[in-house]
């Protein structure tokens, strides 16, 4: 009789553990629905003036959002501003804000610009899944020697108004 109830308790613990896991949050379950959320960018690591290239990006959705363009900005990490600017950039990049924000505008544009002009282009190859995917081809003119990493965000539908999501980041070496 042991044996039994120990194989009862077994199997009810079982059962519970299962009935448990059943109703448990997904990944998905976090996003709002139709969200997108860029996981990272690869591309080669070493890149050269006046020459295309296909950059891979990942991400995570719920159902399947119309990506309609990519945004890319090239950066250098060190600049050589003031400390507010500094400040100002460093927090757009730690949030979820789009790098088109107006304090990336005046870091482009500026006179302590550190950082390319945002450029946007169509995507292809969408594909939807766990993780989803897309490709961002991207032609390499103006980028600075010192330029070590490239920023993207995406935009995308939902509800007919257009969203972004979070910037991801890739490391780059530019050669001549």
């Amino acid at each position: 009789m042991g044996t039994f109830l120990k194989k009862s308790w077994v199997i009810m613990f079982l059962s519970f553990l299962v009935a448990g896991c059943a109703g448990m949050e997904k990944p998905w379950d976090r996003f709002a629905p139709a969200e997108l959320k860029l996981l990272r960018a690869d591309m080669p690591q070493v890149i050269h003036e006046d020459l295309p290239y296909a950059v891979r990006v990942t991400f995570q959705s719920r159902g399947a959002p119309p990506i309609k363009r990519a945004c890319v900005r090239w950066v250098a990490e060190e600049f050589g501003s003031p400390s507010p600017s500094l400040t100002c950039y460093a927090y757009e990049v730690s949030s979820d804000r789009p790098i088109g924000a107006a304090c990336a505008r005046w870091l482009a544009d500026g006179p302590y610009a550190d950082v390319s002009p945002l450029f946007c282009t169509h995507v292809e190859n969408v594909q939807y899944g766990e993780p989803g995917s897309f490709i961002v081809r991207i032609h390499t003119r103006n980028v600075k020697l010192h330029y070590n990493r490239m920023d993207v965000y995406a935009e995308y539908m939902v509800e007919g108004e257009i969203q972004t999501t979070n910037t991801v980041s890739t490391q780059i070496r530019v050669e001549q």
